[in-house]
């Protein structure tokens, strides 16, 4: 009984959120969804096919999928169009204040440096910089382009494997100390990258 007077409340509610004729979904993709939860945004997106919404979010419209279950790989088959507009350029209050540019962050290996990473661009949460290796970060380059070209390739789940490696493998350290987790990509002598001070299924 009480199971079919909660399904009878989220049909209710769901039904509440597809009327309106412009839905407005902020801070999109902050954290990792549940299959549930992946689910239900799938149906409230087909639901709302031939009506307006708009979605904000500080990650780009590549990196969403790793974050939802398979049931989100049917998203492209709903009638949409996904734009994203990048930061303005200059110097906000994410960037400015929080006076990110300048630090350099250091890329590990147990007790080896493997590089450095020199902030020059914050667009929270993502920082931007300069990479400068050590000749030891040869070692494990083959596993940044691995998992770059993998998530290019929009190969989530193998995305997922790859990452794994650096992840368990690597640390990085920001001046203050190391962080929790992280999700780093290198490529030409680029870095840039998000970071937890908790792991990120606890955030």
């Amino acid at each position: 009984m009480l199971s079919r007077l909660a399904d009878r409340t989220w049909d209710r509610r769901m039904r509440e959120i597809v009327r309106p004729d412009l839905l407005i979904l902020d801070d999109f993709a902050m954290r990792q969804m549940t299959a549930p939860q992946a689910d239900d945004l799938y149906e409230l997106i087909s639901e709302r096919q031939g009506r307006s919404v708009i979605i904000t979010s500080n990650r780009a419209p590549s990196e969403w999928y790793p974050l939802f279950s398979s049931s989100m790989a049917l998203l492209p088959r709903c009638p949409c169009r996904v734009r994203g507009y990048p930061a303005t350029p200059g110097e906000g209050w994410r960037a400015g204040g929080m006076r990110f540019e300048g630090e350099v962050w250091r890329l590990m290996r147990q007790e080896d440096l493997l590089g450095e990473i020199v902030i020059d661009e914050a667009d929270f949460p993502w920082l931007n910089g300069r990479f400068v290796p050590t000749p030891t970060f040869g070692d494990v380059k083959p596993w940044f382009d691995e998992s770059l070209a993998l998530l290019e390739a929009e190969e989530y789940e193998r995305f997922d494997d790859s990452y794994d490696q650096i992840a368990d493998t690597l640390s990085l350290v920001a001046p203050s100390g190391p962080v929790a987790e992280f999700l780093l990509h290198i490529s030409d002598g680029r870095a840039w990258f998000r970071w937890s001070d908790e792991p990120f299924d606890e955030v």
